[in-house]
C-alpha cells in the first residue's frame, strides 16, 4: 500500500526534469522516463510537467503519444536555445594533440576516465571523473570551484576531466581541450570556457582522439542504437572538421547554431532515439 501511494505521488506532482538529454546516455533509463510521461500524460491528466536542457533534442516528432501532453511545456522551445551570457569570440581550431603538461587556466575534457587519467601533469592539475569515491570527488568539486569558480579566491590550474566536468558544476577556464564525439557533449563543455565572458579573449581546441575507445558508440552494450550512434558522431566530427578548417574566431551563439543546424538535418539522431526507447523497454521487460 506505501509503494502504491509512493508511485502516484510522483506521478501526479508536478515536476521538472532538467537536462533531459543525459537520459539518452542509458537505454533502459530513457525508456522509464518515456513511460512515466506516458502515466503523466495519459493517467494522471493534471500533472504539470517542465522538460529543460541546454541542448535539446526533438522528443515529440520520435514519440509523440508519449511526450506531448496540454501539461507539457518544453523549455526552450525546440529550434530555440537560451541566448549565451556574453558575446565575446572564442579562438577555435583543431589539434592533433592534447599537450602532456596542460598550461594553467585550462580544462581538458576527455571521453573516458582512463584518457582523462593520462594528462595528469603534476601537483598542479585536477584530475576530476566519475570513478573517485563520492569524499574524494567532493575535495575535487572544492578544489575546482576554489580555482574556477564565479568567486574563485585562488590562481586558475590546470584540469584534466572525463564528461562529469560538462555538467555537474559551474566552473570555468580561459581555455578548453574538447575531445570531439558527441554533438551536444560538444556544446556542454564549450560552456566551460570563458563561461561568463570575463577573460577578453578564450580559446576552444577540438581534438579528434586516435583512442578508439575514446571515438566509440556513445552507447554501450546496445544493438541498433549502438550502430547509430556511431554514425552520428562521424558526422558531427565532420561538420566541425569542415567549419573549423585552419581556424575560426566564433562566439557561443555560433556554436549552438551548428548544433542546431546539425539536429535539424540529420535523420540518424530520430532514428537514434527511436532505439535508444525500443531497446531501453526491451530491457525494463526483460
Amino acid at each position: 500500500e506505501g509503494s502504491d501511494l509512493c508511485a502516484y505521488d510522483i506521478l501526479s506532482a508536478n515536476a521538472v526534469f532538467d537536462e533531459y538529454h543525459e537520459l539518452l546516455d542509458s537505454n533502459a533509463l530513457f525508456a522509464l522516463f518515456v513511460n512515466i510521461m506516458s502515466a503523466r500524460t495519459w493517467i494522471v491528466k493534471d500533472a504539470k510537467t517542465v522538460i529543460m536542457s541546454a541542448t535539446p533534442v526533438d522528443l515529440k516528432c520520435v514519440i509523440p503519444k508519449m511526450i506531448i501532453g496540454e501539461n507539457t511545456r518544453y523549455y526552450p522551445e525546440y529550434g530555440a536555445f537560451y541566448p549565451p551570457q556574453h558575446t565575446v569570440k572564442y579562438t577555435m581550431d583543431i589539434v592533433d594533440s592534447v599537450p602532456e603538461s596542460l598550461p594553467p587556466d585550462t580544462f581538458a575534457i576527455f571521453n573516458t576516465v582512463r584518457e582523462a587519467q593520462r594528462h595528469i601533469s603534476g601537483k598542479d592539475t585536477i584530475c576530476h571523473h566519475s570513478l573517485f569515491c563520492k569524499s574524494d570527488r567532493e575535495r575535487n568539486e572544492r578544489s575546482l570551484f576554489s580555482h574556477h569558480g564565479a568567486f574563485r579566491d585562488s590562481e586558475p590550474v590546470s584540469v584534466s576531466a572525463s564528461p562529469i566536468m560538462q555538467a555537474s558544476v559551474d566552473v570555468s577556464a580561459a581555455n578548453l581541450y574538447e575531445s570531439t564525439r558527441w554533438f551536444a557533449d560538444t556544446v556542454q563543455r564549450v560552456g566551460r570556457c570563458n563561461r561568463w565572458g570575463k577573460n577578453e579573449s578564450a580559446s576552444v581546441h577540438f581534438y579528434f582522439s586516435p583512442d578508439p575507445t575514446e571515438n566509440g558508440s556513445r552507447i554501450i552494450g546496445s544493438t541498433e542504437s549502438e550502430k547509430i550512434s556511431k554514425r552520428i558522431i562521424a558526422g558531427w566530427r565532420a561538420l566541425v572538421r569542415e567549419k573549423i578548417g585552419n581556424g575560426k574566431s566564433e562566439t557561443l551563439e555560433w556554436l549552438y547554431q551548428l548544433y542546431f543546424d546539425f539536429c535539424r538535418c540529420n535523420p540518424d539522431i530520430r532514428a537514434f532515439i527511436k532505439a535508444c526507447y525500443t531497446e531501453g523497454r526491451a530491457h525494463l521487460t526483460a
